[in-house]
C-alpha cells in the first residue's frame, strides 16, 4: 500500500511540475488585440492620410489638407465605428475590421485601408 502511495504522489508531483514549466510564456508581448484600434495608422496606399486612435476616445485625421481633430467610440462586438469632427456634428459611421497591422475602415462605397504606424 505504501509503494502505491508513493507511485502516486510521485506521478502527480511529476505532473503539476511540468504544467508549472511550460504553462508560461515569454512571447505574450507579441499578441495583437485584433478588437483594438488604438494607435496611428497610415493609408497603405500612398501614407498621405493617417488615423490616430487615443485611448480617451480622441483622435487625429491628417492629410494633406491639415488635420481635423475628432471624436468617437468603438464597438469591438459589433465593429462599429462611430466618428465625429470637433467643428461638425455629422456622426460618421465606419464598419471596421482588423487584421494583424491592417485596419480597414468602410462607409458606404468608400474604404481606407490602414496600416499601423
Amino acid at each position: 500500500m505504501k509503494t502505491r502511495f508513493t507511485y502516486f504522489f510521485t506521478m502527480v508531483l511529476a505532473m503539476v511540475l511540468s504544467l508549472s514549466f511550460s504553462a508560461c510564456s515569454d512571447d505574450d508581448e507579441t499578441m495583437v488585440d485584433e478588437s483594438s484600434i488604438i494607435g496611428l495608422w497610415y493609408e497603405s496606399s500612398d501614407s498621405s492620410v493617417s488615423f490616430e486612435f487615443r485611448n480617451d476616445g480622441t483622435g487625429v485625421l491628417s492629410t494633406q489638407a491639415g488635420t481635423q481633430n475628432f471624436e468617437y467610440t468603438y464597438t469591438p462586438a459589433d465593429r462599429t465605428l462611430q466618428l465625429w469632427f470637433i467643428d461638425s456634428s455629422v456622426v460618421n459611421i465606419f464598419s471596421v475590421q482588423r487584421t494583424g497591422n491592417t485596419l480597414m475602415l468602410t462607409q458606404g462605397n468608400s474604404t481606407y485601408v490602414l496600416k499601423k504606424g
